[in-house]
Order: structure tokens, then C-alpha cells, then sequence
């Protein structure tokens, strides 16, 4: 039998006490944000489908750090728009937070960045890799430079039908 890892990156919103004298916003503010930030439900989606799956979450909002961006803004192309591994900017391309030092970037990619990769490499060695989504098939917040045909499919498991791909029956690899 396969072994199934899913991994759940934007499914909190917690934010830690310490990351909010960096944010601009009011915390009511902060908080709409995180939650339109991220992938409501997709833990509890995760242990429902697939109970016997290993599940890999990310401890805090993506708004304190994306795992999913690259960790080097040279790399990662939302960063030219304020929505890198940590987010400046809200979904209205606001200012959400103070500037980071070098050395707050290390604490919180040692804190949570790299142990999430370090985990979630450890567990997908030699397994299936599932990242349910629950956003919608064009983001809200995207980089503007970017064609249709450069963007990435999505699909999400409550959807019918995504632009680039066909639906797939997870269900039937793990029977």
C-alpha cells in the first residue's frame, strides 16, 4: 500500500504573540487577513478523506511566513509584490508589515520555515504527496507581470472542473 503524506500549509491562522508589533494593520484588521489568507478547512478536510494519512500543517498564518514561498525573494516572484515568504503587503497590496532585520528573517525561518521543510521532506521520502486547496482558480492577490498561460493550475477537491487539468479520484490510489 502507498504511503500518503498531506501537507496542509495555509490552513492557520494563528498569529504568535512576538509577530504582531511588526504588523501596521489593527489586530481585527491582521485577523480578516489571515483568514482570507488562508486554506480554511483543508485540516479538517485532510483527516476526514484520508485518516490514515500522515498530515503535515503549518503552525502560523501564512501572513507571518508562507512555507510554500521560496525563502530567497530572488527566487520567489511574489516577492516583487510584497507576498514572499513574508508578506508586506495585504490582498489590497497595503503595507501590512514593518520591515523585517536579517536577523528577524533567520529567527522566524528557524523557527518555522525550515523545520515545516525539514518535516514534511522526512515524511514524503517515498510516499504520495497531497496539498488540498480551497482558494480559488485565480488568486487574489497575484504578480501582475505574470501571462494566463504562465500561471499554475489549480485544483481544488470541491471543485467540479479545473482550467488545466482533469479531475482526479484520490480516493481510488489509497483503497
Amino acid at each position: 500500500m502507498l504511503k500518503l503524506v498531506v501537507h496542509v500549509p495555509h490552513a492557520s491562522f494563528a498569529i504568535p504573540d512576538d509577530a504582531w508589533p511588526e504588523l501596521l494593520f489593527p489586530r481585527a484588521a491582521v485577523e480578516a487577513e489571515a483568514l482570507e489568507s488562508a486554506d480554511l478547512h483543508t485540516d479538517e478536510m485532510a483527516k476526514q478523506a484520508w485518516p490514515l494519512a500522515e498530515i503535515v500543517e503549518a503552525d502560523v498564518s501564512r501572513i507571518v511566513v508562507d512555507v510554500e514561498r521560496y525563502d530567497d525573494d530572488s527566487k520567489e516572484e511574489m516577492a516583487e509584490v510584497g507576498r514572499g515568504v513574508f508578506y508586506a503587503c495585504d490582498h489590497q497590496m497595503r503595507p501590512i508589515r514593518n520591515a523585517l532585520t536579517e536577523v528577524r528573517r533567520d529567527e522566524l525561518l528557524d523557527r518555522y520555515y525550515r523545520p515545516h521543510w525539514k518535516h514534511l521532506r522526512a515524511k514524503a521520502a517515498d510516499a504520495v504527496l497531497v496539498d488540498p486547496r480551497t482558494t480559488t482558480p485565480v488568486p487574489a492577490c497575484r504578480n501582475p507581470r505574470l501571462q494566463e498561460r504562465d500561471m499554475p493550475t489549480y485544483f481544488s477537491p470541491l471543485t467540479e472542473r479545473s482550467s488545466k487539468t482533469p479531475k482526479i479520484a484520490f480516493s481510488r490510489l489509497f483503497e
